[in-house]
């Protein structure tokens, strides 16, 4: 291995990502080795800050991630909810000082593509994770998966049925529904919604008591 000639900067990450481009580098990271996967990890390195910080990041990242449920998911999505934040060197220096928070986070964003779009919308979410008494509410495709997986990281697990209602991407697009609701009796715990500014329409989830019976009252 050649030594950098004397006076000239060494640049940390992309010493790292040399190594993980090598033969079975990425493998000890349950990866695979092409360039989409390195293409993550470099933009989630720059993201961190000066190539210092995105190497002590992707340290940090690369153990944690072989022990998520799915590596490859929690690097897609972790990457695309990066480029969503706000200040991602900050937030991106935090979860590298909680390793706890960062795993945490890379199980549940190896949940599924629907939950990191929820996460991408309210990049402050993930704090939640932090907080002793906090409550955070997930949609998921796989809930049987996901409480196993939540249960096995010690979260307190409750699961019940909601609501999940489509409708315009517009305002006032959900007076509609609760109009229905309010008719046929039905209170509201909680309510919220999600889509992109570019989608027609939004998915609204609302949390009422009954959801079989709301939904046959309600025609939803």
């Amino acid at each position: 291995m050649e030594l950098p000639a004397a006076g000239l900067a060494v640049d940390p990450l992309a010493l790292l990502l040399g190594d993980l481009e090598a033969a079975a580098g990425l493998g000890r990271y349950r990866l695979e080795s092409d360039a989409e996967v390195v293409g993550q990890l470099r933009r989630l390195g720059e993201r961190a800050g000066d190539p210092h910080a995105g190497a002590a990041f992707l340290g940090a990242l690369l153990p944690l991630l072989a022990e998520a449920p799915d590596p490859a998911a929690a690097l897609r999505h972790l990457e695309f909810w990066s480029a969503h934040l706000p200040t991602p060197a900050t937030t991106l220096a935090a979860l590298r000082d909680h390793p706890r928070l960062l795993a945490d986070l890379l199980h549940l964003l190896s949940l599924g593509s629907y939950l990191t779009v929820t996460l991408a919308r309210e990049p402050g979410l993930y704090a939640l994770l932090l907080e002793p008494a906090g409550v955070l509410r997930l949609v998921v495709d796989n809930p049987v998966h996901a409480a196993g997986v939540l249960r096995e990281r010690h979260y307190e697990v409750s699961e019940r049925d909601a609501l999940v209602v489509e409708v315009p991407n517009e305002p006032g697009s959900f007076a509609a529904v609760g109009r229905l609701l309010a008719g046929a009796g039905i209170n509201l715990d909680y309510a919220y919604a999600t889509a992109r500014d570019d989608q027609a329409s939004a998915v609204v989830v609302v949390g009422v008591p009954d959801a079989l019976r709301a939904s046959a009252a309600a025609g939803l």
